[in-house]
């Protein structure tokens, strides 16, 4: 749509000079009053924010002016535009001031109005071209890469599900990286919370982004704002020494937040503010947590503060973890000089298992441990070899759905260990296509086994490796827990990755009522 605007304040008060026919002064240069059409622009435009994605337009601008008598102004309009806050009006949004755009798309999703303005540049005379601009995101679906900056900050990198690289998304989304080394994420499904663009309660995927100081925001997926943090997580006020640990959810609708006062839950209803209420146990937490499925949300929690493992019920009943005819917690309580460096879930024959690694510097025990709807036991506890690569590993991850391993990192190499054998055998695996100077020291096991949810299938085990401040991650298919084949997707991007989970766009927990890992929480 083509306009024109006259701007000519100045040009009026020459009309009204030029009736003074005797004057001797200069008359004004009509003859630059020419007409200036602009074509070449589509009815709409549509792109994907975030993903370094370029709106790039060549308009067609007819002129008897040269290019040094012409100025342009591409405006971005948003619904907001024009409208009034704390007595300012809103302007448009200057995004170039060249003929040709190359813009890169970083804004929030949404429908906008992009307007061009030619203006002669010594009579005013302007003439504007619009144009209607759609911005999606992909936050809602794909693989985030939690890692830490070279400054030691937290921040996100994104593979699509279109295979697009994204990165550095909290700088982009938010101006900046978070503050302090990353710790953990973690998705979750169906949020009740208050929407921030119209303060009506909804619901919506999002994001959990948790630092090592304890630190958190909660992004829904649809756009990447921010709708809980530390300041609006509860009712009340979250004190200041309080570490927020972790979130998970059930099939009986609770979500739980972990935090070192206890596990706290809120309801999914559609009808609630989603902040969380008292806590339902004091258990002191970290971020080593595990939810098992075929006991409806029980769970198993390493308690920092006391230096133990712990178990609770779907209602979030906590106690220690002992065997099954209670005895055994000297293993497993205020386990001095301890350390957690690994909790996992394996969900075999519709049956759980969820692993532990412990170790004090100079001994390291490996745990396995029974969830059940009557009870989590463990079920052993075996002391690992000092020539195993478990108890030096740099990386742990036990695969979900596909064998009974647990994969370690030890010396820049990657293992399976075999966790049902009593001897715990350690194979070292050899995954294709890793350049010899480049060092692994990453691998998890993600995947989304989605019937009731949708989606498409997958399990992927996934070996990272660092050459300075850069990073790669390789996606390989699996036959029995091993890797096979070249990798199917690859990620890179500067930084050193501390975690990757999966967002996809829905998730129906009846997958979990029968009995469906569907996605992974841990490694």
């Amino acid at each position: 749509m083509i306009h024109t605007k006259w701007i000519f304040t100045a040009l009026a008060l020459l009309l009204t000079l030029g009736a003074c026919t005797d004057d001797d002064s200069t008359q004004a240069d009509y003859s630059r009053v020419s007409d200036i059409t602009i074509s070449e622009l589509e009815k709409s435009y549509s792109v994907t924010a975030y993903l370094g994605e370029h709106l790039r337009i060549t308009p067609t601008i007819t002129t008897k002016n040269s290019d040094d008598d012409m100025t342009y102004q591409w405006l971005l309009y948003s619904g907001k535009t024009g409208t009034v806050v704390n007595g300012d009006t809103i302007p448009p949004t200057v995004i170039a001031n060249t003929r040709d755009l190359d813009y890169e798309v970083a804004m929030a999703p949404g429908a906008y109005q992009l307007r061009l303005l030619a203006t002669d540049r010594q009579s005013g005379y302007t003439v504007y071209a619009t144009t209607d601009l759609s911005v999606s995101t992909s936050f809602s679906e794909g693989f985030y890469v939690l890692k830490e900056t070279a400054d030691g900050n937290t921040e996100l990198d994104q593979l699509t599900a279109k295979g697009m690289e994204a990165h550095n998304l909290l700088n982009k989304t938010d101006g900046s990286s978070l503050k302090g080394k990353p710790a953990s994420i973690w998705p979750i499904y169906d949020i009740d919370y208050i929407n921030p663009d119209d303060k009506s309660i909804a619901q919506t995927n999002a994001l959990a982004i948790v630092t090592d100081d304890g630190d958190a925001i909660v992004k829904r997926t649809t756009d990447f704002r921010s709708v809980f943090d530390r300041n609006n997580l509860y009712y009340g006020k979250m004190d200041d020494s309080e570490k927020i640990y972790g979130f998970f959810a059930t099939d009986v609708g609770y979500h739980y937040l972990v935090t070192s006062s206890g596990l706290r839950y809120t309801t999914s209803t559609g009808k609630s503010t989603g902040q969380y209420g008292n806590p339902v146990n004091t258990v002191g937490g970290s971020a080593h947590i595990a939810c098992d499925i075929t006991s409806y949300g029980s769970s198993m929690v390493w308690d920092e503060k006391a230096q133990s493992l712990m178990v609770t019920d779907y209602n979030g009943n906590a106690s220690p973890l002992t065997f099954k005819d209670q005895s055994g917690e000297e293993l497993t309580q205020n386990l001095n000089g301890f350390s957690c460096r690994h909790i996992g879930y394996n969900l075999m024959n519709r049956k759980g298992t969820f692993t532990a690694v412990l170790s004090n510097g100079t001994k390291s025990y490996l745990y396995l441990v029974a969830p059940a709807f009557s009870g989590t036991f463990l079920s052993a506890r075996k002391q690992l070899s000092d020539d195993s690569h478990l108890a030096h590993a740099t990386s742990i991850s036990t695969c979900g759905n596909m064998a009974k391993y647990i994969y370690c990192i030890d010396n820049g190499r990657l293992y399976a260990v075999n966790f049902a054998e009593d001897n715990l055998p350690e194979n070292q695996l050899y995954p294709e296509g890793i350049p010899a100077d480049e060092t692994i020291n990453f691998v998890t096991n993600q995947y989304w086994q989605g019937q009731k949810s949708g989606g498409t299938n997958f399990d992927y085990l996934i070996v990272g490796t660092q050459k300075g401040n850069n990073y790669v991650l390789r996606f390989y298919e699996m036959n029995g827990g091993v890797p096979v084949g070249k990798p199917v997707k690859t990620i890179s991007g500067e930084g050193s990755v501390k975690m990757v989970r999966y967002v996809y766009t829905h998730f129906n927990t009846t997958d979990w009522q029968f009995f469906i890992n569907a996605y992974s929480i841990t490694d």
